[in-house]
């Protein structure tokens, strides 16, 4: 049950309008270098997720200041 709530929370982090523009630079990159076991590219894609949550969470982190002094009417 626990893996469960852990792999929402992650769906929950993916920005999936701009994850696919960032793992797909990744995924070019290793097919450009010559990779093409699918395995590899798989892999590649994961991280290719991964990088874009942190760069997201780091971003939400970073701007909780800023965040809070802006109200946007709520």
């Amino acid at each position: 049950m626990k893996t469960n709530r852990i792999i929402l929370e992650y769906f929950r982090l993916i920005r999936f309008s701009t994850v696919g523009n960032e793992a797909g630079v990744i995924l070019l990159g290793g097919l450009m270098m010559g990779l093409r076991d699918i395995t590899g590219i798989f892999l590649l894609f994961i991280i290719g997720v991964f990088g874009h949550i942190f760069g997201y969470v780091l971003n939400e982190y970073i701007d909780v200041e800023v965040d809070k002094k802006l109200s946007y009417g709520i």
